[in-house]
């Protein structure tokens, strides 16, 4: 899209001749009228109201310097809107002092003015100290924290504040001239403009730049400068409202309504109401805020511009803050328009007089233009048999100009096979004349379908509409195309009906779809008041065969005590009857039938609240073509209770009233509306709230539902048990549902009571039993099944057979099949078995429901030899089975047991010779060593004997000899040595 700009300025003469004479005039009176705040007033002359075409192009703003914001921060703020209310502001620059716009909302790309590109700021200051003071002034222009351009201006010849002095103290305008770049610079959106003054003051006193009463002192003025309206300013060249346009929507058909959705730029006519709603969509975006527009208009012209089709003035209601931008919306239904162009612009005025236009391209309302589609009780769909011929009418309308006439030659692509025959057209060679605009016309095509194969038939018809027109020429011309494209679908000649079932009689509330069975529950409940005595339901019979057919209903489930009649909703005549049969009138292929049942309910009140309906409808022709439907009522009595939300929210196939599936430990909620719609009475009913927990019909259904935690309350009350309600107004509650842990995995429905508080039971009372749905998830988690013993353990004897029973549970949430296997020890002989009739193997299977437990037994035979006092183990390894498929490793499980054998008599001894155990088997050992020991010892001591008995009489005295001088000291006999080796043997033996 393109905006084009147009741009004028213009300043008249008497306008600046009387600003300049009040200039003069204030200035000739400063010193009399001010004292430390006489104003020397320079005024710059505003601009007259400036037209914007172009969004490119930039025009003359005056930024205030107005007093503190505390939401921008700076010592100042930098606004569009010139101070008004507020005083005269002082700050020094001594210290800083900095001036903040607002966060822009878009980009402001920022110029100056004249060839050199100046942006020139205005400010009032004074400078104050002793004589021959001076000081430096830097100003700073920033976006953001970026620093763009600096100037500094030099001060001398200060004032003095004190008032007798002839150098009083006045205001004086200082003119800073900022030289920016030749492409200027970008104030991105989110940041802010920024102006910083510093002032260095050097005192001629030598008391430096500290402000004070004898010091030096730099104080510039803003806000309302003086009592004539003065301001501080700063001058650039911008376009603030670069950012706004508008679009042209249609929220009908292929066309989206959102703002980034395809504009529509061609529009008939004369087509449907519908089609001729159009949406503009207006947003303004504003760099300096909302508070700079002052007003935002929309205009759509006639072609000649001469008058306008409307014209909108959007008020502060009409605008909207969105995405840091202002956004308005205005749906006008085109009506009555000739053919042609409509201008349409945008015009936004801000505070200080700049009017801009955004140009949208034209809208053109076309003069030929047609819409091909098919009629209202057309199906979409064209059904073909063999053998057969199929039948299709179109509807073809002229949208264009009310004074065109158009000729419309209709024609079939090229995608029948050619061995069929040439469609035929209700009119030779498919040509129909349309006089003008909202004129209409219904061809009818005719298709022979061959008999035999038709596997080359097309899965579509593409259906072409050439538009022909005469122009001025007086020749006719092609001006438009329009193809439809129709599924064609086989069929045989009778088929099955399809069947769709509504609450009303609009058909808006559908609650059953034979082709889309997933997409409605059958078990949600549908309200029959028994007080109104009955409640019509609505059955659409559509006859998807391609010859005309009839159709028989049954009704193969009824709640009990529940009555229902069958009429046709076309005559209101009741169906007749045959037998268990209700028969239905003759439809044609492609057509339908609505059938209107209607339901009593039974007046006993001990009959059921609830139940399910279930239909059977077959054709007449043929019993076998069948569809089945079937649907929920549910009685009540002058109250209803209705699930509004849930916490499962509004997710895509959500069910009101359905949760989950959820975990076993999870929190549900249910957001419950009460409605009395029964009561004459103008005072208010009392409703008690009945528990779930103390619901006997819950406590019937599932004796674990009592266990569960509930809480009933509303916005203001928790545990409410009461509420009172005025004929036809209702009243909302949260009914929160909090589980035990222990809930079997799928639907579980539970019932909240409303009943009329104070009427005895046998007067009756109105009631609604309310039920909602919480769906548990499977929960199967490793480690969850358990096996205990429950036979006392006792001892084994040789050869003794046991029978030892034991325990097998599921804590999971789901039915399992469980495998347990049986490792027993050698030599034993065991077999498990489920029941008393089994018999024993190693192995059986165990089916489990959720939570459920289940005995079974082992018989275990001993082996006839055993030792006394052993243990041994026997191993059970269970694995978890789904639909016969084994859950994965970490699933499996293992359980042993220990038991101890006992053993007496010469059998128990000769088999702890024969397999002796471990403590045996040390003490074999030590007794082994001891006797080689001894049989070592008795080997060396007749050696040791004879060597003695051969020694020499020479030796023998010497020997003696020796003995008399050795001391005491002399080392022990080699006899003693020998013992201690034995010893240390010995507490070697021991230790092992």
């Amino acid at each position: 899209m393109v905006n084009k700009m147009l741009y004028s300025k213009s300043a008249t003469h008497s306008h600046s001749v009387a600003w300049f004479l009040a200039a003069l005039m204030v200035l000739s009176t400063s010193a009399v009228l001010f004292a430390s705040n006489d104003v020397n007033r320079e005024e710059f002359l505003g601009d007259e109201p400036v037209v914007f075409r172009n969004t490119n192009t930039q025009q003359t703003y005056d930024l205030y310097l107005a007093k503190q914001n505390e939401t921008v921060g700076g010592q100042g703020t930098i606004t569009t809107l010139a101070p008004s209310s507020e005083g005269q502001e002082e700050a020094s620059a001594v210290d800083g002092l900095e001036f903040r716009s607002a966060e822009l909302i878009t980009d402001l790309y920022v110029n100056g003015t004249g060839a050199s590109n100046i942006a020139r700021l205005s400010i009032y200051y004074q400078f104050s100290g002793p004589t021959g003071s001076t000081a430096t002034v830097t100003f700073a222009l920033k976006a953001g924290d970026s620093q763009i351009v600096t100037a500094s201006k030099e001060l001398s010849d200060p004032c003095s504040t004190n008032p007798l002095s002839g150098n009083a103290c006045s205001w004086t305008v200082i003119e800073v001239e900022f030289g920016l770049a030749s492409d200027g610079f970008t104030v991105p959106q989110g940041k802010q403009l920024k102006i910083r003054i510093d002032a260095d003051a050097q005192c001629a006193d030598g008391q430096g730049g500290l402000p004070s009463a004898n010091g030096c002192d730099v104080k510039f003025a803003f806000g309302k400068v003086g009592s004539g309206g003065s301001y501080s300013r700063l001058q650039i060249m911008t376009n603030a409202l670069s950012g706004s346009s508008v679009r042209v929507h249609s929220c009908y058909g292929n066309f989206g309504c959102s703002w980034n959705d395809e504009e529509k730029l061609e529009w008939a006519p004369n087509h449907r109401l519908k089609f001729r709603e159009m949406r503009f969509s207006v947003e303004v975006r504003d760099a300096f805020g909302r508070d700079d527009i002052e007003d935002v208009t929309l205009v759509m012209s006639t072609p000649n511009e001469a008058n306008s089709v409307f014209e909108i003035d959007f008020d502060d209601d009409m605008l909207k803050l969105d995405n840091n931008g202002l956004v308005g919306i205005y749906n006008y239904t085109a009506s009555g328009l000739a053919s042609g162009e409509y201008p349409v612009r945008l015009e936004i005025n801000d505070v200080q007089g700049h009017s801009l236009l955004f140009e949208h391209p034209g809208l053109e309302f076309l003069e030929h233009d047609v819409y091909l589609t098919v009629p209202q009780n057309q199906p979409d769909v064209v059904l073909y048999a063999p053998g057969q011929t199929s039948k299709v009418n179109l509807l073809i309308e002229h949208t264009g100009s009310a004074s065109s006439s158009l000729d419309v030659v209709f024609d079939i692509a090229d995608n029948l096979p050619i061995e069929w025959a040439e469609p035929l057209w209700s009119q030779a060679s498919g040509s129909y004349t349309l006089t003008g605009g909202g004129d209409s016309a219904i061809p009818e095509l005719l298709i022979e379908v061959p008999e035999g194969d038709l596997s080359d038939a097309p899965e579509y018809l593409q259906i072409e509409a050439r538009v022909y027109a005469t122009n001025d020429q007086g020749q006719s011309e092609e001006v438009a195309i329009k193809t439809l494209r129709i599924d064609f679908e086989k069929v045989d000649v009778f088929a099955p009906p399809r069947i769709s079932i509504y609450e009303d009689q609009e058909h808006q509330k559908q609650i059953a779809d034979s082709t889309r069975p997933e997409a409605y529950d059958e078990g949600l409940s549908h309200y029959v008041d028994a007080f109104n005595g009955s409640e019509n339901f609505y059955i659409d019979v559509f006859n998807s065969g391609f010859d005309t057919d009839s159709f028989k209903i049954r009704v193969l489930e009824q709640p009990d005590d529940w009555q229902y009649r069958f009429y046709s909703n076309v005559t209101g005549a009741e169906l007749t009857e045959q037998g268990i049969y209700h028969l239905t009138t003759d439809i044609g292929s492609t057509q339908l039938l609505t059938v209107r049942m209607e339901v009593f309910p039974p007046e006993d009140r001990e009959s059921l609240d609830i139940g399910l309906f279930s239909l059977a409808f077959s054709s007449t022709e043929d019993s076998e073509l069948r569809t089945d439907v079937a649907f929920t009522v549910q009685r009540t009595f002058g109250i209803l209770a209705e699930v509004i939300a849930d916490s499962d929210g509004v997710s895509e196939g959500n069910l009101l009233g359905q949760v989950g599936p959820v975990s076993p430990n999870q929190d549900v909620w249910y957001n419950v509306r009460i409605s009395d719609s029964s009561s004459t009475s103008t005072t208010e009913t009392t409703w008690r709230i009945i528990n779930p927990r103390d619901l006997s019909r819950n406590a019937d259904n599932n004796p674990k539902y009592t266990a569960w935690e509930y809480s009933i309350s509303n916005d203001t009350n928790d545990n409410i048990v009461v509420v009172s309600l005025p004929a036809d107004e209702y009243v909302d509650i949260r009914i929160g549902v909090q589980l035990n842990g222990q809930v079997e995995a799928g639907e579980h429905i539970v019932y909240t009571r409303i009943i009329e508080e104070g009427v005895e039971e046998e007067n009756e009372p109105r009631y609604f039993d309310l039920p909602v749905k919480v769906i548990i998830k499977e929960d199967v988690v490793p480690g969850r099944i358990e096996i205990t013993a429950k036979t006392e353990a006792s001892r084994f004897s040789s050869g003794e057979e046991k029978n030892l029973e034991f325990k097998i549970t599921n804590q999971n949430n789901v039915e399992l099949d469980v495998f347990i296997l049986l490792y027993q020890p050698l030599g034993w002989e065991g077999g498990i078995r489920a029941t008393s009739n089994q018999l024993g193997s190693d192995f059986i299977f165990v089916k489990l429901s959720a939570y459920e437990s289940k005995d079974f037994s082992l018989e275990m035979t001993a082996p006839e030899s055993l030792k006394d006092s052993a243990s041994v183990a026997f191993e059970f390894k269970v694995t978890p089975m789904n639909n016969e498929t084994p859950y994965a490793e970490d699933f499996e499980q293992t359980f042993a047991f220990q038991y101890v054998t006992e053993c007496s008599g010469a059998s128990c001894l000769f088999g702890e010779l024969t397999n002796p155990e471990p403590q045996t088997m040390v003490f074999y050992v030590i007794l082994g060593v001891l006797l080689l020991y001894a049989a070592r010892r008795g080997r060396q001591q007749p050696t040791q004997h004879f060597e003695a008995i051969v020694q020499d009489k020479k030796t023998e005295e010497l020997f003696e000899e020796e003995l008399d001088e050795a001391d005491d000291s002399m080392p022990e006999p080699v006899v003693a040595q020998a013992d201690d080796d034995d010893l240390e043997l010995l507490e070697e033996l021991d230790e092992l």
